[in-house]
């Protein structure tokens, strides 16, 4: 708890916390990052659906780029926002779980990209993993228990 104390306290976080656009900016991004990031991974895994089979699935690596902006976006946003309540989020099994999610569909994401595996299975699994990430975040804001470290 000494650590979570140390980042909330630092005026940075504190300055994030106390503004009047700092966070609502943050969680723009992070949701813009996370548009990019799993859009781009949802459109590979519905190729293996059948949608947008006139398209060859080399040109879906092109998605690449997009997700790795979006990833560094959200990374980055997601880092200010933790930096704004880490007692919130540190504490909070939910976000324990939302990383698990967002690690299952990264990996699976680059498995579906280099076309190996059960790729029908694969692309349910991306999609599950995705919407595990989306679920768990929107839970964040409703099932903490702390919010601050006095």
């Amino acid at each position: 708890m000494d650590a979570i104390r140390w980042v909330q306290d630092l005026p940075f976080s504190t300055w994030i916390r106390e503004s009047s656009w700092a966070v609502f900016t943050f969680l723009i991004l992070h949701m813009w990052g996370l548009a990019l990031l799993v859009g781009g991974s949802a459109l590979v895994a519905l190729r293996n659906f059948g949608f947008a089979k006139t398209i060859e699935p080399a040109l879906f690596k092109r998605f690449t780029p997009v997700m790795w902006t979006g990833f560094v976006l959200a990374l980055i946003s997601g880092l200010l926002l933790l930096m704004a309540y880490p007692a919130k989020h540190l504490t909070n099994p939910v976000f324990a779980v939302k990383f698990a999610f967002l690690i299952a569909g990264a990996l699976l994401t680059r498995r579906l990209l280099n076309g190996s595996g059960s790729l029908r299975l694969t692309a349910a699994a991306v999609l599950l993993a995705w919407a595990g990430v989306i679920a768990c975040g929107d839970l964040l804001k409703y099932t903490n228990t702390v919010l601050l470290v006095y």
